[in-house]
């Protein structure tokens, strides 16, 4: 098919809404790291503004994953089953879904600080955002996939930012679980609610890899069945 034609497809399919998408989520998981530079340093003025600059990238990720949904006719050939499309961009969605449930928690209340685990709740943040951006870089080669009918260079391309994914997972688990002992050991520094706080915080930035992963998942789904 010539490339007009094959763009001309894109445009009339979920796709391009799918990797507008990736795109709204991505600029969600960026605000991570500010927002918690934000907590460490005690400014919770620029905390706040992040804040609603994370709601209002979820918003506007969560009516696009709508869009998509709406834009699924059966008049248009597709390369990949309906139900892999929808079950990519609710686990995309559930990523910007749990950063702003972090964010939602830190504006609640600030958790006591503890000094001592500063550095290790940053390698962490760091980390479940790095393995999110693996799956955003995978996510963006669908333009590519469509093109060359899901096959071709592309194809492994995308598997291998699938498996970089699923080692970036494993590891945001092994941090997830250094940084809660890391905190009991210093448990007697801070009250209940704020430990439980960062048990929560902890428990749902493994929530963005997670997400990430099964993402990562679906994509290799599709590659398959296509």
């Amino acid at each position: 098919m010539p490339m007009r034609g094959i763009l001309g497809l894109f445009a009339k399919s979920p796709f391009g809404l799918m990797v507008k998408h990736t795109g709204l989520v991505r600029e969600t998981v960026q605000l991570v790291r500010p927002l918690f530079d934000a907590l460490l340093a005690g400014d919770r003025e620029r905390l706040e503004q992040i804040y609603e600059q994370i709601c209002q990238k979820e918003h506007e990720a969560d009516v696009t994953k709508n869009q998509v949904r709406d834009h699924l006719p059966k008049s248009v050939l597709l390369p990949v089953n309906r139900g892999d499309i929808l079950t990519y961009v609710k686990e995309q969605d559930g990523i910007a879904d749990a950063v702003e449930d972090v964010a939602v928690i830190l504006m609640m209340r600030d958790p006591k600080r503890i000094p001592a685990v500063d550095a290790k709740l940053m390698e962490l943040v760091d980390q479940v955002s790095g393995a999110a951006e693996l799956l955003f870089q995978a996510a963006g080669e669908l333009t590519n996939l469509v093109a060359a009918s899901f096959s071709g260079p592309e194809v492994n391309k995308v598997l291998s930012l699938v498996a970089e994914v699923h080692g970036a997972e494993a590891k945001s688990d092994r941090l997830q679980a250094e940084f809660s002992k890391l905190v009991f050991e210093h448990e007697g520094e801070i009250d209940p609610i704020s430990m439980f706080q960062w048990m929560r915080i902890v428990e749902v930035l493994g929530d963005v890899a997670d997400h990430a992963e099964n993402t990562g998942d679906v994509l290799r789904l599709m590659v398959a069945r296509a």
